[in-house]
């Protein structure tokens, strides 16, 4: 599920040391790498990302069947502005379906719990659309 924050500029959060892909060997080390020691400095790392190399080699790696989920923030729905179906078709290709979940009819903007995030109900409904759009096997 990508939406339209997924593309362009890196995070100041995208580091491990915010965000670890791994646990610690306690809490306590979690604690302290996380709230008490200074935040990476992220500079070198700003601006536009090109995402593009990354994308083809994965794809030369997982020639498999990929779906990609555009997913609209809120304001995205309510504007009727397709960016992240934007962003997600410049992934398109061979083996590359996307899925626009604004285009279908049981997404709706009161499913979200802040401008991006769906609600519990909201996740049901995504997991809907999904699964509704998958192919017969």
């Amino acid at each position: 599920m990508l939406n339209s924050g997924d593309f362009g500029r890196v995070q100041p959060w995208w580091s491990s040391r915010v965000h670890p892909l791994a646990h610690l060997p306690s809490r306590l080390a979690e604690t302290i790498v996380h709230f008490l020691l200074p935040r990476p400095d992220n500079r070198e790392s700003e601006g536009d990302v090109d995402w593009r190399p990354w994308w083809r080699g994965f794809r030369q790696r997982w020639p498999m069947p990929v779906v990609i989920v555009a997913y609209p923030t809120k304001d995205e729905l309510l504007r009727h502005d397709p960016a992240a179906l934007r962003h997600a078709a410049s992934l398109a290709g061979p083996g590359v379906r996307i899925l626009d979940a604004a285009r279908d009819p049981r997404w709706r903007a009161d499913l979200y719990r802040d401008d991006r995030r769906p609600t519990p109900e909201g996740n049901a409904v995504l997991a809907a659309i999904i699964a509704d759009s998958a192919p017969e096997r």
